[in-house]
């Protein structure tokens, strides 16, 4: 019920979903048991291929479950204990966790307690069929995980303790080390497969790089000094993670349950012991995944739990069941408490993002499109796509492609789609690869998935207007049964909502040709649900427009269906429009991939002085410079003022200055002077002038100038490779609301490349994200389209009725406007004569603290 859906993010899990598939190799040691199961396990005919994978770690733990209770009945635990000592293993939480994602260390677990269960039926019934197949087992543990080995001196110490006469003779010997030898045969799976072509990380070609594979030689970095520094180090971080499988009374039992066999079955404890001693020296010296490499030693230390509990209870008098019911019982509180503490963390089950992705990913991108690199966890989530989705071969998908400079330029001009994602897009634009800031558009699927993929208790707001409700009801984009809500009766009328995922009793309302609206007041429960409401929320539907506030604030508004989603713990998630299909549009994230637009040519700046006024004209630059003592100095000068400023320095890099002075002024004069630069006149009538001096550090800048400026000079008088400067080009970068509006929305990252002179950074409330003016004008940048830009609204917060603003757009004023306290909608339109197509100035004059939301902006003249 907790396990992973599908695809998901954490660590090696996509790449062990589709390693059997292929019968490629893993990560050293390359796991060639592992990548066989896994195969085969891929084959159940239930669900997609991740959550079969998935589910072969739940099954591999239950199996485990299974193992422990009749290992815990050898060593003479009563039944009800050995249960709830395995169900406390079970509500562990590195146990839990490893038991629903695709990972090698439930199957290592099971490996080691099905090896253990038979140790100890051979211990008790002599039988040396139990023996061999205890060493069977382990061989094929050598296959899987080489950490086994760490068990294998307590094994021997076991076997010659309990039966030395036979342990110890030959032919003994012999078939153990046959068997170990057919173990260590599983890794001509690696070199066969190596031969084959086949994708893995494990390559090797012949025995001398299979020994390298095998031993783990890519790890040996990873091991620590063998010190007693070591240990003062790393011990109190594994004790953590063994304390979080294992709590401490449970711990008190392992030492009481230590104590019974020391006297008892001294070989017993020798096996147990020293294997966990194994275990946890492995994950104290070896710096990886703490909490998978001690599967092993949780197990164990809940096997001598149990031992120590049952053993408490046998020594007390008198009902010796009524006593194991107690104990029973006490275990049961302990366990119980531990489901209840790891259930929110390791309930994995809503975490469907990645898989939604990535499907999306496969199906919307246009035909003949690359992938570029980006890390290693997006890659394997990639490559899952790649050999799994039928769709990557029939649209002619290439992925994923180094990010080197020259394979990119080959697959733009071979006519191919590129796109990148956030780390490899910003690495390509400092190179002159102009990809889009905005994340390329997808659809996330319907609004009922969209809902059903969202945790119980989830509380959710949505408004239709009569104009779409038709077509969302014919589209199931109305699925109130989800919230708790009615299904609407099919009507031309609009439609409000507030309910939550997984309960009953939403508010909702229905009304023909008349606005409706529903509210849920701050902590008050929503509806019948029992659920307390985050914020004062309404959604209201008109004839054409439907929209959400919380408080004052409009959050979302559309012509389109709006939904606003806070999570099970009340805070607020996310807003959106649906698109005119009425599927619910992809959310951003560090997912998002980016198209490239184009490659552009770097323009050289000489030494004479250099006109980089139109490369400016979007109000940013990009500048490169190599390495070089030679100044590079830029004069941007404006009539209005400008805040230049520096974005994403490259690493290592100093501060560039930036100095301003009066046009016409002598400490310009003087400026330029020192710059051996002529006194050019177009600078002196400019009432406002920068200088910017670049560090002499090699590498890309970004310059933000604050505005749009006038002029922009520049000039370089070094001897090596000039520096160059390209221009930022931001139309098309807003977010889309619906087919005729954009939103400039400045909690967006690459938003604030809009926000220029005279705002404060951004900031947050429930409402969501705004920015404060913090002079007489604060400027925006407008990127405008042919025809676009007809009209703005601009979400504005004040603090009383007595204030005004007033805005201009490329100093063509738009007529002031009385505010109103709190926040409020404000509408302008906007004179065709008064827009150019580009980077236009939107000045805004405010009173006093007035605070700025969104901006929404008419994509076309209506």
């Amino acid at each position: 019920m907790t396990m992973a859906p599908g695809l998901i993010a954490i660590e090696d899990t996509p790449k062990f979903q589709f390693i059997g598939r292929i019968l490629g190799t893993a990560h050293p040691p390359g796991y060639p048991f592992y990548v066989v199961v896994s195969h085969l396990f891929g084959w159940v005919p239930l669900g997609n291929l991740a959550w079969r994978i998935n589910l072969l770690s739940a099954f591999c733990a239950a199996l485990t479950i299974v193992c422990f209770q009749l290992g815990a009945v050898e060593l003479r635990v009563s039944r009800p204990v050995a249960a709830v000592a395995a169900l406390g293993l079970a509500t562990g939480s590195g146990f839990w966790f490893a038991a629903t994602i695709a990972e090698v260390y439930t199957l290592h677990g099971l490996i080691v307690m099905t090896m253990m269960l038979a140790l100890l039926r051979w211990y008790r019934t002599k039988r040396q069929v139990w023996f061999f197949a205890a060493i069977a087992v382990f061989s094929i543990g050598l296959g899987h995980h080489t950490s086994i080995v760490m068990i294998g001196p307590a094994v021997a110490a076991f076997a010659i303790a309990a039966a030395p006469r036979f342990a110890l003779r030959p032919r003994t010997i012999a078939l153990i080390l046959g068997l170990f030898t057919l173990g260590f045969s599983q890794y001509l799976f690696v070199l066969v497969r190596t031969r084959q072509g086949a994708w893995g990380e494990s390559p090797a070609s012949n025995l001398s790089e299979l020994f390298d594979v095998i031993r783990g030689a890519r790890w040996t970095g990873y091991l620590a000094p063998f010190s007693v520094g070591t240990i003062a180090e790393r011990a109190p971080a594994v004790l953590k993670t063994v304390l979080s499988d294992v709590p401490w009374p449970a711990l008190v039992g392992a030492a009481a349950g230590a104590g019974v066999l020391a006297r008892r079955d001294r070989p017993v404890i020798a096996l147990m012991v020293g294997s966990i001693a194994g275990v946890l020296a492995f994950a104290v010296y070896f710096s990886g995944q703490s909490a998978g490499f001690l599967q092993p030693a949780f197990i164990l230390l809940w096997l001598l739990a149990a031992v120590g509990t049952d053993a408490a209870a046998r020594r007390v008098g008198g009902h010796r069941w009524l006593a194991r019911a107690g104990a029973s019982l006490l275990l049961a509180m302990i366990v119980g408490w531990q489901a209840y503490a790891h259930l929110d963390a390791r309930d994995l089950s809503h975490h469907r993002f990645e898989m939604r992705y990535f499907d999306a990913l496969t199906a919307q991108l246009p035909p003949h499109s690359a992938v570029l690199n980006e890390d290693f966890l997006v890659d394997r989530m990639v490559l899952y796509e790649k050999f799994t989705s039928p769709a990557f071969v029939d649209r002619d998908i290439v992925a994923p492609v180094e990010v080197q400079e020259a394979k990119v330029k080959a697959l733009d001009h071979a006519g191919n789609n590129v796109f990148a994602f956030a780390k490899s897009a910003a690495a390509l634009r400092g190179a002159g690869f102009a990809f889009d800031l905005a994340m390329w558009p997808m659809e996330y699927g319907s609004l009922r998935r969209f809902l059903t993929d969202q945790p119980a208790g989830t509380v959710v707001a949505l408004a239709i207007p009569e104009m779409r409700l038709g077509t969302a009801l014919s589209e199931d984009a109305a699925p109130l049964d989800v919230i708790g809500g009615q299904v609407p009766r099919p009507s031309y009328s609009n439609l409000t909502a507030i309910g939550v995922v997984g309960r009953r009793g939403a508010i909702q309302s229905q009304a023909q040709r008349a606005r409706t609206s529903v509210f849920a007041g701050r902590g008050l429960p929503i509806g019948t649900t029992r659920i307390r409401s985050p914020a004062d929320i309404v959604a209201e539907a008109a004839s054409d427009s439907a929209v959400i506030r919380v408080g004052s604030r409009a959050i979302i508004r559309s012509r389109e269906p709006v939904v606003a989603v806070w999570d099970s713990q009340g805070s607020f998630a996310g807003a959106f429009a649906l698109n005119s299909a009425t599927r619910v549009p992809m959310p951003d994230s560090p997912l998002s991939v980016h198209r490239l637009r184009g490659i552009h040519e770097w323009t050289p700046i000489g030494p004479s002085l250099t006109d980089l006024t139109v490369s400016s004209s979007g109000g940013h630059l990009l500048v490169r410079r190599g390495e070089s003592a030679s100044p590079v100095v830029i004069y941007a000068a404006r009539q209005r003022a400008m805040a230049p400023r520096f974005l994403d320095l490259p690493p290592g890099s100093s501060l560039p200055s930036v100095e301003s002075f009066d046009g016409g002024s002598a400490a310009l004069l003087q400026s330029l002077t020192h710059d051996a630069w002529p006194d050019d006149p177009r600078l002196h009538p400019m009432r406002h002038v920068y200088r910017v001096a670049l560090p002499s550090s090699a590498g890309v800048f970004h310059l933000d100038f604050g505005g749009i400026p006038d002029l922009v000079l520049s000039q370089w008088k070094g001897t090596a490779e000039p520096p160059g400067v390209q221009t930022v080009d931001l139309v098309g970068q807003l977010e889309p609301i619906d087919a005729a509006t954009d939103r400039l929305h400045v909690a967006r990252d690459h938003h604030r490349l809009f926000l220029a002179a005279g705002w404060s950074s951004v900031s947050s409330d429930e409402t969501g994200a705004f920015t404060v003016a913090v002079s007489s004008e604060a400027e925006v940048l407008l990127p405008c389209g042919a025809g676009a830009c007809r009209g703005l609204e601009l979400q504005l917060w004040a603090p009383d009725d007595n204030e005004r603003v007033a805005l201009s757009v490329n100093g063509t004023p738009l007529g002031p406007q009385a505010l109103h306290s709190g926040w409020n909608l404000y509408r302008w339109a906007v004179p065709a004569a008064s827009l150019r197509i580009g980077m236009n100035s939107l000045i805004v004059q405010p009173g006093r603290e007035t605070r700025l939301g969104d901006i929404l902006i008419a994509t076309a003249a209506r």
